[in-house]
């Protein structure tokens, strides 16, 4: 639902059920109903080739950056940098792509699995 701006670079991939939202009511006056109130609008940006799974909800302010995997249902706010994957309610980067250090954590030969969700594997090299 975008009021503000809501920025989708190219090759994103966007699967079923994903709820982007650029704004919020502000709560300033106790006495008016929240729906009643100010709408603030906060820009969203998807970076380039980052792949959003199903039933994910970016938030109002968020910046996700380049290359990124956000695993379904998370919900995401903040900047992401480059290259992480996400998983999680509230969404946190589990794993980053790091230039001269590679993958941190380090993939290993066993699936590494973060609140119940697979974020990596790296075949034996035998």
């Amino acid at each position: 639902m975008a009021r503000h701006s809501i920025v989708l670079e190219a090759d994103v991939t966007i699967a079923p059920n994903v709820y982007f939202t650029d704004h919020n009511h502000t709560y300033a006056d106790p006495w008016l109903p929240v729906g009643k109130q100010v709408l603030q609008g906060f820009s969203v940006r998807v970076g380039a080739g980052t792949w959003i799974g199903t039933n994910v909800v970016v938030l109002p302010g968020t910046s996700i950056g380049r290359n990124c995997a956000i695993a379904a249902g998370a919900v995401v706010r903040g900047d992401i940098p480059d290259h992480s994957v996400v998983v999680g309610v509230p969404g946190r980067v589990v794993r980053r792509w790091i230039d001269g250090e590679g993958w941190v954590p380090p993939l290993t030969n066993e699936v590494v699995v973060v609140e119940g969700w697979p974020v990596g594997v790296r075949p034996t090299d035998e």
